[in-house]
């Protein structure tokens, strides 16, 4: 039976996300009856690759990097950690002991496209009954149409993998409260919706953070804290695919997978050292404990995923995989292209990008227009295709084969040609306990723990610019920098003249 084209008459959005990644992966772009020409009437095309020579040791490590200096909140920012969160002030929030004024913001901890995350800190009385947490993230979202911005499918996410029971996957740890737009003073589209998770907290910051350090310190990590870094991260991916951790057998060390009854894979799509958290187990870990964190764009409904074209550009240049750029067959069958765009395989080639970027110590990308065969082999076979980044066992000096072959296989262009989850946990408990009866030794504690920051500038100006955004300038007149109509927004209109008569001294510069 023949399937119908559904890229027949293109609307200018698929066109736009067609090209989107053409021009993604250095092709030229197509126009409407290319796209329909094209479109499951050839096989994937990848991108042209270089040969790259047998490449030699690096011996000589990047300089050490200084300590960056803390930024200014900006007043959206300001708001956001001086507000008041409805589901912290719930006192039928037993384990959070939720009441008024019970819980304060202390740390802005990230902002972006979206939304805030900071972290909140429990003020109220002490020894509450049922009281399990002490300091939760809150993570909300901020501005844009709501229907686009609601957080349901990543509660519902969540929820779900609380299921699993993994310490690999960040806990949502109390259920998200529907919208009560009024009594938010917020657009009522909000009505309904969910605009704020509370999530664990992961003291040590996250896996970018973490290569900034041993940049700072100017030395690599060692290969047994890798291999335990990579061993948590395989973790994690077992629960997203499983709904279980990984088990292994004694004696035999056989790994076993047991999937959880009616599970559907998830798929997480944004897999990036920004989205790993870093927490503390110092009874089972000697390196961070890592969580694979933020699902706002991860799904379990693959039909959905093929289906709108659009969502192929939600995440993160640089770390989209090949499958992005699929928009037909990969080969033979329709399955077949499927599961080139899906699956367990895509989260593979998400933390292959994060181990390359921790073996190399740079928050560098690899080079997504520049696949490469190796003339070498891959644990001690011949390469089985296309890998992307650059030769990484050009610094076997400081890493074992094991180890970058490994990295380097999760990079693999065609999916079917990574590695699977069974054995990616089996080669790496090999290759750790390789490591360690090579004489490796760990990383010291205290060089996984986030460095003091540097005093935080002046805060910045409270007013907003003509285009919407908020002023970055220092604050130099109580709230506001000293444009004069910036000052002007803090005051009454009927106060403005003396205002400005005050402001206009210059004691305060």
């Amino acid at each position: 039976m023949a399937h119908s084209n559904p890229l027949q008459n293109p609307s200018a959005s698929t066109v736009e996300v067609v090209n989107f990644f053409r021009k993604y992966r250095g092709a030229p772009e197509w126009n409407d009856d290319e796209i329909e020409d094209n479109f499951q009437k050839q096989n994937y095309q990848p991108p042209a690759h270089v040969q790259l020579p047998e490449p030699q040791q690096l011996g000589v490590w990047p300089a050490p990097k200084a300590i960056k200096a803390e930024k200014a909140p900006t007043r959206t920012e300001q708001d956001f950690l001086a507000s008041t969160i409805p589901d912290l002030e719930d006192p039928t929030q037993t384990a959070l002991a939720g009441g008024a004024g019970n819980w304060k913001a202390t740390k802005l901890l990230g902002a972006g496209g979206f939304g805030l995350v900071a972290l909140w800190e429990y003020q109220g009385p002490e020894n509450v009954q049922g009281q399990k947490y002490h300091r939760v993230v809150v993570k909300e979202v901020m501005g844009g149409d709501p229907r686009q911005r609601n957080m349901s499918s990543e509660h519902r996410i969540l929820k779900e993998l609380l299921k699993t029971g993994s310490a690999h996957v960040t806990h949502v740890l109390a259920d998200a409260r529907a919208i009560n737009a009024d009594a938010e003073n917020i657009d009522k589209e909000w009505n309904g919706l969910i605009k704020r998770l509370i999530l664990e907290y992961c003291p040590l910051g996250d896996m970018r953070a973490l290569i900034e350090r041993f940049q700072i310190l100017g030395r690599p990590l060692r290969e047994i804290g890798i291999w335990k870094i990579f061993d948590c991260l395989v973790d994690g991916l077992f629960a997203l695919e499983t709904g279980n951790d990984a088990k292994v057998r004694a004696p035999t060390n056989e790994v076993v997978i047991k999937r959880r009854l009616h599970w559907d894979p998830i798929v997480h799509f944004d897999l990036k050292p920004d989205n790993i958290l870093l927490s503390e187990d110092r009874f089972t870990h000697f390196t961070p404990l890592c969580k694979l964190g933020d699902f706002g764009l991860a799904t379990d409904d693959y039909v959905e995923w093929l289906r709108r074209h659009d969502l192929r550009k939600s995440g993160t240049k640089g770390y989209y995989a090949p499958a992005r750029a699929v928009f037909g067959h990969l080969g033979k069958s329709r399955l077949q292209g499927k599961r080139y765009c899906s699956g367990y395989k895509t989260n593979v080639w998400g933390i292959g990008c994060i181990l390359y970027q921790l073996v190399l110590l740079t928050t560098l990308k690899p080079d997504h227009k520049q696949p490469f065969e190796p003339t070498w082999q891959l644990n001690g076979e011949k390469a089985k295709g296309n890998t992307f980044g650059v030769a990484l066992h050009g610094r076997s000096e400081h890493y074992s084969r094991a180890l970058t072959d490994l990295v380097q296989e999760c990079l693999y262009e065609r999916p079917d040609d990574r590695p699977s989850l069974t054995v990616l946990k089996t080669r790496v408990r090999d290759g750790y306990q390789a490591a360690l009866d090579a004489g490796g030794t760990q990383d010291a504690w205290e060089d996984f723990l986030p460095a003091p920051p540097l005093p935080a500038p002046r805060p910045l100006c409270k007013a907003k610019q003509r285009n919407g955004e908020d002023c970055r300038n220092p604050a130099k007149v109580g709230d506001f920098c000293r444009i004069q109509a910036h000052k002007k927004q803090g005051v009454p209109p009927q106060m403005w003249w003396a205002a400005y008569l005050w402001f206009s001294n210059d004691r305060y510069a």
